[in-house]
């Protein structure tokens, strides 16, 4: 298997940080020469949320996978554009039943990806645990034969 080359973008923030991406990601594609787009976009709606218009602009964009955190839900219609479009993600490790996808696997010129979405729990509200979370989806859902995993971990503290 070759190598993938993939962009990821952290955090875009407010209608700043969303038009900013809109306008350089063609740059980007071309001088990176990407093989996939995968972008925080939890903050794009005035920053707090995600909305069908910002992920529909992304998409049309090139990006491949939006993933999320705690804020994903902050404006109610998130939620039935997360029921609706799986490559819009939300943490794997929220309790069973919230709306959303915290995984999605695609198809590249090089090979298959699979983005796993996780959140801490430091400084955050208390979820399932991130780890136990990642043994789960990896045993029962992702099958890394031949297929590249990008884990995002989407957290306030880090200790070491």
């Amino acid at each position: 298997m070759s190598t993938i080359n993939i962009l990821f973008i952290g955090d875009i923030v407010g209608k700043p940080g969303f038009e900013m991406i809109l306008t350089w990601l063609p740059t980007f594609q071309q001088k990176y020469k990407t093989d996939a787009i995968i972008v925080n976009g939890e903050n794009t709606n005035d920053g707090k949320g995600i909305l069908q218009k910002e992920g529909e602009a992304l998409f049309a964009q090139g990006v491949r996978v939006i993933t999320g955190g705690n804020h994903t839900w902050d404006k109610a219609p998130a939620q039935e554009y997360l029921k609706n479009e799986p490559r819009v993600l939300r943490p794997q490790n929220y309790p069973r039943g919230a709306h959303g996808n915290g995984h999605y696997i695609f198809e590249t010129s090089k090979g298959k990806v699979a983005v796993l979405n996780l959140q801490g729990r430091t400084f955050m509200p208390i979820i399932d645990c991130p780890f136990r979370s990642a043994e789960w989806v990896l045993a029962n859902k992702i099958r890394l034969n031949n297929m590249k995993l990008l884990l995002m971990m989407y957290m306030y503290a880090v200790f070491f």
